[in-house]
């Protein structure tokens, strides 16, 4: 964080600047003393003039008249001689007749999504202006449209600056409060929430951090078509609201994370703002979510009216959020509920609450002021904006970042030669395990696992065994097998292969869609074009039909796991691939009568991956296996001590050389 020069400016909250003063306040970003006095000297560059009859009121706009108290229609003004706007100039920023600020803004430096302008300052706040590092206004420029969007906010309210349909054109808005009473949550079971504290990734060289050492949140905003038209920029709309967000983490002290914009998109829905949106953004946006891995979606609707509907609607903890695009501060509001906080204490019995000190409240419990609960903070009158035990976002935040950097690797660079973008995800599955993936046939890849269980401690629910590697050639045909330690009717196997390895699982190289109980098995070809090179196979057991089809979203139900290994692609018949010998004349077990275990013996089966299914006079199977056949020589011993005393038909399978069966006595 920059480090900030003592403030030795009055203390008077602005009015109408209109009239000349003999002090001019003047409130500048990272502006040291002598700068100030520079700049007082310089003249101030009036930002706006009336349109001739233009509309006032809230005439022009019904949806946005719904968040304001007052709005105008206005023209910006070019700030640059050259009929460009040059916000590095002293500013006159005359919202209304009666209402004017000073600025002079300081560009951020941190690199801004498609090369947004993102410049900062504050303006008199008689609350804060006892705090170096507090900043109060903001302005985003799309250098690529030439319009901004500009937000400004003190004792006095909370100020927009949206672009207009008419060339030029901007509507001034003094936005209603969004406080608790407008906001709903969708809460998250108590099994979903992500465990707090510092974690790492299996892969610890990449940690979603920037070259700073800052987690990075990334974020996807998204419009239906009638939001979009009411935002009036986008991209400019969406790193607003990204930088309030920001802003306020900076104001409360909290540095070790920010969120950063990655994308915006539209849709032509618009149900409104519900909490089926909630669910609804991951297939709205699928493409999206695919090439950028954003960890967070937020989407902004225009009010309908329908039953359930909210200003704005937030997980939390989640990844998803729904704003109602009239509202100016919802998601900052919506965005505290995303890292698990609550609005006001004892909501959260703990320290994930926003907080309400008498004189201010901050975004989570009333949302008046840009700060999240901190007891580091005190206001202009010494009181604390938090508490240690009852509302400490900034804490959470703190312990909430690596958790919520993590939902997606980042797939947008951090910075110029950034060699973590692009990694694949890594899933989650929330909540404590209830079964496992117990093995894992592909080719030559056995994962017989002794003792199941997630063997990668940072990401619940997941496990890394991409040092078993298996050798496929283009345009063979191999059976993929898996089993779990315990399966229902409403579980699910799925798996991918990357085979173009670009890092991404699309649904075109899913490799198994398959529900019930397990064991589950499925043929898998190797496409004629598939990368030459060490791709990713990942397998994921859920339990729940309606559960998400997503190789990478966070798990709906605390079970189930993920497993990735290696698959290298080749020309040629690969090793470990022996040629076809004389097809089985018998599928043999003995002893036969047995009592504890059965040996397999099939003479001329081909090596590879084989799996067995014991099934009673019923038809109901009752025991099922896989192994790896390494030659004709070899027998297999299958325990099947807890089957009761019986008559039982034991079929052999093998993807290349078909079904085998044979007659089993259990004494």
């Amino acid at each position: 964080m920059d480090q900030q020069q003592p403030d030795h400016r009055a203390k008077t909250p602005l009015g109408n600047r209109t009239a000349s003063t003999g002090l001019l306040l003047l409130l500048c970003t990272w502006a040291l003393p002598m700068l100030q006095h520079t700049v007082q000297a310089q003249e101030r560059h009036v930002l706006f003039t009336d349109l001739p009859h233009a509309a006032t009121g809230t005439s022009a706009s019904p949806i946005l008249a719904g968040g304001e108290l007052r709005s105008r229609l206005v023209r910006l003004q070019p700030t640059a001689a050259d009929g460009t706007l040059d916000l590095s100039r002293p500013l006159e920023i005359n919202l209304f007749h009666d209402l004017s600020f000073t600025v002079q803004l300081q560009r951020d430096p941190r690199p801004a999504y498609r090369g947004l302008q993102v410049w900062k300052g504050r303006v008199a706040d008689h609350r804060f202006d006892h705090l170096p590092h507090y900043r109060n206004t903001l302005f985003v420029l799309n250098t690529a449209t030439g319009k901004l969007v500009a937000q400004v906010e003190t004792e006095q309210g909370f100020f927009q600056v949206l672009p207009a349909p008419g060339p030029g054109e901007y509507r001034v808005r003094q936005c209603k409060p969004f406080g608790n009473g407008r906001c709903g949550i969708l809460a998250a079971h108590p099994g979903q929430l992500p465990a707090s504290g510092t974690r790492a990734a299996c892969d610890t060289s990449c940690n979603e951090t920037d070259a700073a050492g800052r987690y990075v949140v990334d974020v996807f905003a998204g419009y239906s078509d009638t939001a979009a038209a009411l935002a009036g920029d986008l991209e400019a709309h969406a790193q607003a609201n990204l930088e309030t967000v920001n802003m306020g983490l900076a104001n409360s002290l909290q540095d070790t994370v920010y969120l950063r914009l990655v994308g915006t998109g539209t849709t032509p829905n618009n149900p409104g703002i519900v909490t089926s949106v909630l669910e609804d953004a991951w297939s709205w946006f699928s493409a999206a979510n695919d090439s950028l891995a954003p960890d967070l979606i937020t989407v902004f609707q225009t009010p309908t009216g329908a039953p359930g509907s909210a200003g704005g609607w937030g997980g939390m903890p989640g990844r998803t959020s729904v704003c109602g695009v009239e509202w100016g501060t919802v998601f900052r509001h919506e965005a505290g509920h995303n890292a698990g906080g609550n609005h006001c204490y004892p909501d959260n019995a703990d320290f994930r609450n926003g907080m309400d000190n008498g004189h201010w409240r901050t975004h989570l419990c009333g949302n008046d002021v840009n700060f999240y609960s901190t007891p580091l903070v005190n206001d202009d009158q010494g009181t604390p904006i938090g508490n240690t035990d009852q509302a400490d976002m900034v804490r959470q935040w703190a312990e909430m970042a690596p958790v919520m950097a993590r939902y997606a690797m980042h797939r947008v660079p951090y910075f110029e030669g950034d060699t973590c973008a692009g990694r694949i995800c890594l899933p989650q599955h929330w909540g404590g395990a209830i079964e496992y993936i117990d093995q894992v046939l592909f080719n030559t890849i056995d994962n017989q696992q002794a003792d199941p269980a997630w063997n990668c401690a940072a990401v619940t629910g997941y496990s890394d065994y991409t040092e078993q590697f298996t050798e496929v050639a283009r345009g063979s045909t191999h059976e993929l097998y898996v089993s779990a330690t315990a399966s229902w009717e409403e579980s699910t196997m799925r798996a991918w292969i990357d085979w173009d390895h670009d890092g991404l699982f699309t649904a075109d190289e899913q490799v198994m869609d398959l529900f019930g109980t397990g064991p589950w098995y499925t043929p898998v070809t190797v496409p004629d074009d598939a990368a030459l090179a060490a791709v990713r196979l990942r397998v994921r057991l859920q339990y729940g039909l309606d559960n998400d089809a997503s190789p990478c979203n966070a798990s709906d139900y605390s079970s189930g796991e993920s497993e990735d290994y290696t698959v290298q692609v080749v020309e040629g018949i690969p090793a470990g691939v022996a040629v076809a010998g004389p097809a089985p004349t018998e599928l043999a077990l003995f002893p036969n009568p047995a009592k504890g275990t059965v040996r397999i013996q099939a003479s001329g089966l081909e090596a590879g991956p084989v799996w067995i299914t014991i099934t009673g006079n019923t038809g109901q199977m009752v025991l099922s296996a896989a192994h790896v056949w390494r030659g004709q020589a070899e027998a297999w011993t299958l325990d099947i001590g807890n089957l009761a005393p019986g008559v039982y038909t034991a079929q052999l399978h093998h993807p290349a050389q078909g079904l085998f069966t044979a007659r089993l006595v259990k004494e």
